[in-house]
């Protein structure tokens, strides 16, 4: 569903109220957000605040409903005095839900909304199967009358349909077939030798509750009819006022209108793209599980299980090869699943399992090793070969704890786990909530970092192994916090991207390494000297990034081409005007740089597209290419594709002489490394170029 709502805080109030009950909630604080996401995804349900600051409830529902025409739409008020006006949009609205709201009330609320939701994509499925498709079915008739019965018969043998039926004249015969045979549709006369009146439908419906019955009788009655349906008939129709082809038609909607609600149950327990059960399914069985352990033994585990970089393979490939991986994906849980592990998709690229009977948390340590193991092994696409990784985050759970509170400490963990990289497994302990808590606090501390002063920029240098000589420097951001002294960057980068304070940081650091390579330039009398400046993805989506680069090298007249704009594999994935942006940089003469490759998703179709520079080879593959064969290979072959394409290749990482050795062998000749240098302030980086460049000149 999507709620809509300027207030922050009552919209993730709202959230919270929802997401612990199995509801998935997107939320907008703006009309224009709404719109955005309701062009996006398809909603059963959609809520939206009465009053904003710049429209209105029922104006959001105006402009929302052409995109979203069979959603079910819910007013959010304060006013408990509300009268709608009489116009089309409040005509829509459902449900009114009162501020402050009672969770029980507003979970009825969205329930009532939902299921209206569902029985109107079963009325759509049911007339598209009428218009469309012949059915098959097999049919149960149960009257006593002879020349009805022929009636029937008649009717449906000149049906297009592929109707078999079935006659008995009591009800009794009639029981006895329909525990031995399924059926599509029982027809039911309410006047029969063993039963008259409303008994026949309940006892059917007791026997075969997943049989429609249609009424087909003589009484004449709108009570009568209106009871048939209350008690479980599709429909009460009179005989002698409806003819063959009305017959034919009721049968044929109560039939599929009955398939479309199986379909709509299904599609509410299970994924619909993989078929596993989803996370309403998932929450209620580790819910059951719980119920019956112990109170005082853990041995219920929960994993979570999150694709890493999934959403570039949609980019990188396409939507279907994206959906044919998840299905692989889920074939490979379900396959190597054992007897007492529970496998779900959740949503999207996440997954969960359950695993009972665990001891001790190595039990549950075993189960993710093997998870990442089915997970990461290669898979064969079509004509493409896709590579995947993910992040697993456990825990273990008593008779004493709360479904929802353990869902919520495995996806903890799992989150902990992609933090500290990729293929990774975490276990949820104490500690992960005090990082948390931590967490919040150095994102706290990180707003208010730039403004106090609090970053430094670090250097790298970049050497030219065959010449002996600096040819530039990577600039690298460093956070001295207050108290905590130097901050890992792999603590505090991931939060400037999540909140959106890498665009103004990251200027910062483009401005002061541009800044610094003037400097330098100057100082060493080397205008060919280069700066390599790390940009985020989400700063390529910034349309004020390429002005910005602009007026860095106009202010500082710098050679363009000295200036390196350095991305990951991820960033090359075109989205919201990022490979505009980077062609736009090109025409300035500014070189780009690819950092890390060959850990991601990109192929030589996006190296081609793409106005790509450099190929930085990571030290994941550098690292170990004297001691690795396959690291070697891998090394070797990117450095033959660059040099095919015509693109520069910097390695990075190489940490000893054999390694600077074979990667001047293999044809690599600008390295980065601790070998020559770790990354150092602009002080301590000038001094070692001094030093550097004085032994190589008595050299």
């Amino acid at each position: 569903m999507l709620y809509i709502d300027d207030d922050t805080l009552c919209a993730r109030a709202f959230r919270r109220s929802l997401v612990r009950r199995g509801f998935a909630i997107d939320l907008a604080t703006t009309a224009s957000q709404a719109l955005s996401l309701a062009r996006r995804f398809h909603y059963a349900v959609i809520a939206t605040d009465l009053m904003m600051p710049d429209t209105d409830g029922l104006a959001v529902i105006r402009r929302i409903r052409s995109l979203q025409p069979g959603a079910a739409y819910l007013m959010v008020t304060g006013k408990t005095d509300l009268r709608l006006p009489d116009t089309e949009e409040a005509g829509m609205i459902s449900q009114i839900v009162f501020k402050p709201w009672d969770d029980a009330m507003l979970v009825q609320a969205i329930t009532t909304a939902n299921n209206r939701h569902a029985e109107r994509i079963a009325d759509r499925f049911v007339a598209l199967a009428t218009v469309d498709e012949a059915i098959e079915a097999h049919v149960l008739l149960i009257e006593d009358d002879a020349a009805d019965a022929t009636r029937v018969r008649r009717a449906l043998q000149r049906a297009s349909e592929g109707y078999v039926l079935t006659h008995v004249e009591r009800l009794g015969d009639g029981m006895s077939l329909l525990g031995q045979s399924e059926f599509d549709l029982v027809l039911l006369d309410l006047t029969l030798p063993d039963a008259r009146g409303l008994t026949g439908i309940a006892m059917i419906h007791a026997a075969a509750p997943d049989t429609p019955i249609l009424v087909v009788s003589g009484q004449d009655a709108d009570a009568m009819a209106y009871q048939s349906v209350q008690i479980g008939a599709e429909d009460h129709l009179v005989k002698g006022r409806i003819d063959d082809s009305s017959l034919v038609r009721a049968m044929r909607f109560a039939i599929e209108r009955h398939r479309a609600r199986d379909r709509i149950a299904y599609l509410a327990n299970f994924n619909a793209l993989t078929g596993l059960p989803n996370r309403a399914t998932f929450r209620e069985k580790l819910g059951a599980l719980l119920h019956d352990a112990e109170p005082d033994a853990r041995t219920v585990g929960v994993l979570m299980i999150d694709l890493d970089g999934f959403r570039n393979v949609n980019s990188v490939y396409s939507a279907d090869v994206g959906d044919a991986v998840l299905r692989e994906v889920g074939e490979r849980l379900r396959r190597e699943a054992r007897k007492t592990e529970f496998v779900a998709h959740l949503a999207g690229d996440e997954f969960a399992v359950i695993v009972e009977g665990i001891a001790q948390d190595q039990d549950l340590e075993e189960a993710a090793r093997r998870i990442l193991t089915t997970v990461t092994a290669p898979m064969r696409i079509g004509a493409s070969e896709v590579m995947t990784t993910a992040s697993v985050g456990g825990t273990s759970a008593s008779g004493e704890d709360d479904a929802d509170h353990v869902i919520r400490n495995a996806e903890e963990a799992m989150y902990a786990a992609k933090r500290s990289g990729r293929a990774r497994f975490a276990l949820h302990r104490r500690e992960v909530v005090t990082t948390d808590l931590g967490r919040l606090s150095l994102e706290a501390d990180l707003a208010n970092a730039l403004s106090r002063g609090e970053f430094e920029v670090y250097y790298q240098p970049k050497v030219d192994i065959r010449h002996h000589r600096v040819v530039g420097l990577e600039a690298l951001i460093r956070w001295n916090h207050p108290d905590r002294g130097l901050v890992s960057p792999g603590a505090f980068i991931p939060l400037l991207e999540e909140t959106g304070l890498i665009v103004p940081v990251g200027g910062w650091v483009l401005e002061t390494a541009c800044r610094q390579l003037a400097a330098w330039q100057d100082r060493f009398g080397d205008p060919a000297l280069s700066m390599a400046v790390n940009i985020a993805e989400r700063q390529t989506r910034d349309p004020a990034m390429v002005e910005q680069v602009w007026r860095a090298l106009s202010r500082l007249e710098l050679d363009p081409s000295t200036v390196q704009i350095e991305l990951t594999e991820g960033s090359l994935i075109d989205g919201d005007g990022a490979l505009d942006r980077l062609r736009a940089l090109k025409e300035l003469g500014v070189t780009i740089s690819v950092d890390d490759f060959g850990t991601g998703y990109s192929s030589l179709a996006y190296l081609e597209r793409f106005p790509v520079d450099v190929l930085k080879i990571d030290r994941a593959f550098v690292g170990r290419s004297d001691t690795q064969e396959s690291s070697r290979s891998i090394t070797h072959a990117i450095i033959l594709m660059s040099r095919a394409l015509g693109i520069d290749v910097v390695a990075e990482g190489a940490e000893t002489q054999a390694q600077i050795d074979l990667l001047l062998e293999l044809g690599c000749e600008v390295v980065q490394g601790f070998y020559f240098a770790k990354p150092m302030p602009a002080a301590a980086c000038e001094r070692w170029m001094v030093e550097y460049r004085a032994e190589r000149s008595v050299a």
